[in-house]
């Protein structure tokens, strides 16, 4: 079966614009049934400008899609969920996240209204964010990280089991797909494996001792890294499997008899996707504008190398200039040191001479009497 890549905004997009799908992939991440979703995206203005010698055109304004979308579960709970894909890493990606989130903190649409004793009141609903990440966080392997606030007594340890909405309001939890973990690559977990040593290295040990040797624990450890999808989630997510690419890495060649028949509708949209010829100009052009954006922070990286390669050169002839200044205060420390000397020895050698001439002066009136 062939799908259109949904780490690209554009393909990304049809899934969650459809209800069925978007509460298929927002459940399945959650955990929860989702029974009501209410879809927003959300579009903000990038300006890329190309190099002079670049691609076509000059400045060109790029609306980058994020998706919010306000749900209740089966429970009965209401909260707002923001959904944001990231192929690349750029330096900037926190900042624009975090400015994101105080946008969505501020926005209006997060907002219910309540009707209690007394009357009507607007209560904050409490935000939810999923992350798509085209790379790996740097200490954590975990196919989909799940960050989940505690309410915990500080005195006395003890987990309280009731939410505030004061807290709700100012606080979240979070869900980070970790896509190239996502991939069926086993040869790359090998090379991740800890190192044997000791008994576990000459074989005298057996897998119990030796963890890294353990075929099964690796299983458990790493599932998903292998060709095994552990449980729905990891089968849903699949369809983000960049090992699946074709020759065009639009495009994934999906076994969809892999995936439970209950998200048919999301490989629907993804397969619609594929067909849709304004997706493929879509996909090229965000192309263009990643490798523009990866030239940008190359040619960033080289200026900061280069700042950095003349402020050391900079501080290297500082401290030569310091050296000699130095140098140059030690020799007119001597030399005033070596006038002050002679100026003693001068006024020395005047005071002897008036005493002579005033022996001489006495000598030649004695002489005289």
């Amino acid at each position: 079966m062939l799908i259109a890549n949904p780490m690209y905004d554009a393909v990304f997009k049809h899934p969650l614009e459809d209800p069925e799908s978007a509460r298929l992939i927002v459940g399945t991440i959650l955990g929860e049934d989702i029974e009501e979703i209410e879809l927003a995206p959300q579009e903000s203005a990038v300006v890329v400008r190309p190099r002079d010698d670049g691609p076509r055109l000059s400045d060109f304004t790029v609306q980058r899609i994020d998706f919010a979308a306000t749900v209740r579960t089966a429970a009965g709970d209401r909260l707002r969920v923001l959904i944001e894909v990231q192929k690349s890493h750029y330096s900037a990606d926190v900042a624009r996240f975090r400015k994101y989130l105080g946008q969505r903190y501020a926005d209006e649409q997060g907002y219910v209204t309540v009707s209690e004793r007394g009357g009507d009141r607007s209560r904050a609903l409490p935000l939810l964010t999923i992350y798509f990440l085209g790379r790996r966080l740097p200490k954590t392997d975990a196919t989909v990280l799940r960050v989940a606030r505690r309410y915990l007594d500080a005195v006395t340890g003890e987990e309280l089991p009731q939410r505030e909405d004061f807290v709700e309001a100012l606080t979240h939890d979070c869900y980070v797909v970790q896509v190239p973990f996502l991939a069926g690559n086993k040869r790359e977990w090998e090379r991740k494996r800890p190192v044997a040593s000791g008994p576990c290295a000459v074989g005298v040990a057996g897998p119990e001792a030796c963890p890294a040797r353990s075929e099964a624990k690796f299983r458990v450890a790493y599932g998903a890294l292998s060709d095994e999808r552990r449980n729905d989630l990891e089968k849903l997510l699949s369809v983000f499997d960049q090992r699946l690419q074709t020759a065009d890495q639009h495009m994934l060649e999906l076994d969809h008899a892999a995936i439970p028949t209950a998200y048919a509708p999301v490989l629907r949209r993804l397969e619609a996707a594929a067909a849709d010829a304004a997706v493929a100009e879509s996909m090229a052009l965000e192309d263009e504008i990643l490798g523009e954006w990866n030239r940008m922070q190359r040619d960033i990286d080289e200026a900061k190398e280069t700042i950095a390669d003349r402020d050391e050169t900079i501080a290297d002839h500082e401290k030569t200039i310091a050296e000699r200044d130095e140098a140059i205060a030690g020799h007119e420390k001597t030399i005033a040191e070596r006038d002050e000397a002679i100026a003693e020895a001068q006024e020395a050698l005047l005071s002897q001479r008036a005493r002579i001439d005033a022996l001489e002066r006495r000598l030649a009136g004695s002489d005289d009497a």
